[in-house]
């Protein structure tokens, strides 16, 4: 086996090295292999090591600038979905959901893509050998 080994290659997904050791190998096989694959990462770890540094944490000014900057846009996006819900100008538009629960999957939607959006923005200005 070579190679770089991605989510994709060890995940839980067609043609992985868990699905295939499985189907060619079966169970016993396919646990034993993962078992002494940790064994030798493991072993790998503690004779190369990994550190931490603080520049691996913290984001440039200029990163933090944009996040924020989604961040509050954000903000302004779900105060005035909560404005027109208070004034009656949202329409539940998702059969079998309350005007309440179609509210609260907006308000997640927003979230869920400014979360995304920040962590794009925070993983672009991450050096290549981060």
């Amino acid at each position: 086996m070579s190679g770089t080994l991605t989510k994709k290659a060890l995940g839980n997904t067609k043609n992985s090295i868990v699905h295939v050791s499985f189907l060619e190998y079966g169970a016993v096989t396919t646990k034993r292999f993962f078992s002494e694959y940790q064994f030798i990462i493991t072993q790998w770890l503690m004779t190369y090591g990994f550190s931490v540094g603080i520049g691996d944490c913290v984001c440039n000014e200029d990163t933090l600038n944009q996040i924020k900057s989604e961040i509050n846009q954000t903000k302004q996006k779900v105060k005035s979905l909560i404005e027109d819900c208070q004034r009656g100008k949202i329409e539940n538009r998702q059969p079998g959901k309350s005007l309440l629960d179609f509210f609260e999957a907006k308000v997640n939607a927003i979230l869920a893509d400014v979360r995304n959006t920040a962590g794009k923005i925070a993983h672009a200005a991450l050096k290549d050998d981060n």
